[in-house]
């Protein structure tokens, strides 16, 4: 009975024992899955939000802040000669601009707007949909009333970048399309098989060879994801309004930028310089230069002064632009900013240029630039290419007035139309060349100023015994005076006074005979020529000063007896520049003085523009050393002879003492003589020295002296004279 009992338990346990495992299986699955819905649950709707776009996961960029480099000023502050001026641009993400507008954007917009279970509702999609395009088109309506354009005229600039963007696109998928299609595997039928062969390498090989499968991922253009400008040229008040009701232009961005303007144009072009952006390569060469320690510290962006003060003065000038954190959404939309280093604006300067004075001497020089000459054969002298003039303040070096012929309008760097650059390029004259320290030419007799100072140092030539000028050295063809080439005959006995007073050659060959190149070289090179002068305009020329002995002291073998006659009279391989000459006068009229030349006489004292400008030590000036006040006594005496009775007659103007130099320098390309004449008044009292020269233009008694007379007159009207108490002209 037992044993019958035991065997129906074991029955029933084996028969029992598959619906329990699938019970437990069930329980089992059930569980799992209830906790995959539970935790996608939780993670769905409970702790959703933590799963929101954080700043620190945002993407990051940075851009610089604009800033306003230093202002130039003239007459006191009172004339800007350059500023920067502020205008704004408005940039518009690519997708809130684009049109039609871009399908997966629009959703992705509308989905922000709604919840999860509103997603599920299409029409409601729709709907949302709808609003963001009424939305974007009344903004764009907006964006043009606030700003002052039209409609039409905001469309045109948003298709304009529009095109530009498809452009790139279409131009990158026809390159991956190409790439693909090369890639793409391809049967070749060899010349020396059968058919047999071929099918059989074509179901044997090819095709049961998996191909090499190209498969290029979803193309995406980083400029759809940008913000592009597609207004300049705003002003304040529109931005201000864009910026406190930034609700109302969703995907708007507006940005400060600053222009370099130049209000007066063309006046003292060369002087003032233009500034532009560096470029890469120019950042190149900076780091290749000074690697990690630039010591200007200059970024891709920064603006840089070119030419003129603007590039002397460009560590005063240029501002420090700030820096901007932006942090951006996956669409590229900006999402907030800050400000992670503040700009500092550049220092403001001041230019000892007298700018009335300025403005008069250029318009005698673009008077002289137009006037051509009738000749007695009948013929016409061509009109010179260009000229110069320079006044300076002979006790300090500061430049009243230097102006060069032809000139051109600042603004013209910033902007250039394309007609109006190419027509001042072609200019065979050159107007972009700055003739007052850059033009170099032989000076002609006005440099026997300086060889009359080696005389009287000299000691070997004695100035008040007379020498005979029969109109020539040695031979009537070579060595003459310029009175015997016109007139067949010679000054006669003439002093070291009347040599000046007349320019006569013959003397200072002879003198220069008896003493020898030595003393000129010396001499030349104590009044500072082939040498800068250290005036404030960058690349400055330094000419050349031709001399017997070389560095070390030892002779130079090519040196020629002709080349110490011409080194006497400013010819031979002499070349100066018109400011080293304004430079030896001022030095003959201040008791031996050699100022530096200076634009710039005030320089703002902080990065604030609102703070005063002070004056700084910028004019200098040394004695020359071992020079006499006898020797320069006789030289201006003899310089005033020569306005008074002498070549430079045409400069004179009664009541007013003038002392001067003419100067006539020959340039043997069967062109015209390069016309000069330096000096300095008021001759018993001197304040200003000066000095024109005209290229090609003739001599100088006859054409250059007449231009120095019409300039003094003008600064006496002026007042920078001292006036005396009657004052006309001849």
């Amino acid at each position: 009975m037992a044993s019958d009992q035991s065997v129906a338990e074991r029955a029933w346990d084996v028969d029992a024992q598959p619906v329990v495992r699938l019970v437990c299986l069930f329980v089992i699955v059930v569980s799992l899955v209830a906790i995959v819905i539970g935790r996608l649950t939780y993670l769905q709707i409970t702790i959703a939000e933590n799963f929101e776009p954080s700043p620190e996961k945002l993407r990051v960029s940075y851009e610089p802040i604009a800033t306003k480099d230093g202002r130039i000023l003239g007459d006191f502050g009172t004339v800007v000669l350059a500023r920067d001026v502020e205008t704004y641009e408005i940039s518009m993400h690519y997708r809130w601009l684009e049109e039609p507008v871009n399908p997966a954007w629009l959703r992705k917009q509308a989905w922000q707007r709604l919840s999860r279970r509103e997603r599920r509702d299409q029409e409601l999609v729709e709907r949302t949909q709808q609003q963001i395009l009424s939305r974007r088109e009344k903004m764009w309506q907006e964006l043009a009333k606030l700003v002052g354009v039209t409609a039409n005229e905001l469309k045109q600039s948003r298709a304009k970048v529009q095109a530009r963007i498809e452009r790139m696109r279409s131009t990158i998928e026809r390159r991956r399309q190409q790439r693909e299609r090369s890639l793409a595997p391809k049967f070749k039928f060899e010349d020396d098989e059968s058919v047999w062969q071929s099918a059989k390498r074509l179901v044997t090989s090819e095709l049961t060879t998996p191909p090499k499968r190209y498969r290029p991922d979803p193309l995406r253009l980083l400029e759809e994801e940008e913000y592009h400008t597609v207004l300049s040229g705003v002003d304040f008040a529109a931005v201000a309004r864009i910026r406190t009701h930034a609700e109302r232009f969703p995907g708007v961005y507006c940005e400060l930028k600053t222009q370099r303007e130049y209000p007066q144009g063309s006046l003292a072009a060369h002087a003032i310089g233009s500034r532009g952006r560096i470029s890469d390569e120019e950042l190149k060469r900076r780091q290749e230069k000074y690697g990690d320690a630039d010591p200007w510290n200059y970024e891709a962006g920064d603006s840089i002064g070119r030419s003129g003060i603007e590039r002397s003065y460009d560590q005063h000038l240029r501002g420090l632009r700030g820096l901007r954190k932006i942090y951006k959404n996956r669409s590229g939309e900006i999402v907030r900013t800050e400000v992670v280093r503040e700009p500092r604006p550049g220092r403001d300067i001041e230019v000892a240029v007298n700018l009335e004075m300025q403005r008069r001497a250029e318009t005698i020089l673009d008077r002289v630039l137009k006037e051509s000459e009738p000749l007695a054969d009948g013929t016409v002298k061509p009109a010179p290419p260009g000229a110069c003039l320079i006044a300076l303040d002979v006790r300090n070096g500061e430049v009243i007035a230097a102006a060069s012929a032809p000139r051109f309008d600042l603004n013209l760097m910033l902007d250039p139309e394309p007609d109006a650059w190419k027509k001042i390029n072609a200019d065979s004259r050159h107007p972009f060349f700055d003739r007052t320290t850059k033009m170099t030419l032989p000076p002609g007799s006005v440099f026997k100023l300086l060889t009359a100072v080696a005389l009287l140092e000299s000691g070997k030539v004695n100035p008040r015994v007379a020498m005979h000028c029969q109109g020539y050295l040695n031979h009537p063809e070579s060595h003459r005076c310029y009175i015997y080439r016109h007139n067949g005959v010679g000054h006669g006995s003439v002093t070291l006074s009347d040599a000046i007073c007349r320019s006569c050659n013959v003397y200072f060959y002879k003198a220069a005979q008896k003493m020898g190149p030595t003393p000129i070289g010396h001499w030349g090179e104590m009044f500072g020529f082939g040498q800068h002068t250290g005036a404030d305009l960058p690349y400055e020329r330094r000419g050349n000063l031709p001399r017997r002995e070389s560095s070390d002291g030892t002779k130079r073998k090519n040196w020629a007896a002709n080349d110490t006659l011409g080194l006497a009279i400013g010819q031979s391989r002499l070349l100066v520049t018109p400011m080293q000459i304004a430079r030896m006068v001022a030095a003959i009229a201040n008791d031996g003085h050699l100022v530096t030349p200076r634009f710039v006489s005030l320089v703002g004292s902080s990065a604030s523009q609102t703070d005063a400008l002070q004056s700084q030590p910028l004019s200098t000036s040394r004695r020359i050393p071992g020079i006499s006040d006898d020797s320069l006594r006789q030289i201006r005496q003899a310089m005033r002879r020569v306005v008074d009775a002498g070549t430079g007659r045409r400069a004179r103007i009664s009541g007013l003492p003038i002392a001067g130099k003419t100067g006539t320098a020959e340039t043997g390309s069967g062109r015209g003589d390069h016309a000069w004449f330096a000096g300095f008044a008021p001759a018993n009292s001197p304040r200003v020295a000066f000095v024109v020269v005209v290229e090609h233009g003739g001599t100088g008694g006859t054409i250059a002296a007449p231009i120095a007379k019409e300039f003094l007159l003008e600064m006496l009207k002026l007042d920078l004279l001292q006036r005396p108490r009657v004052v006309k002209a001849d």
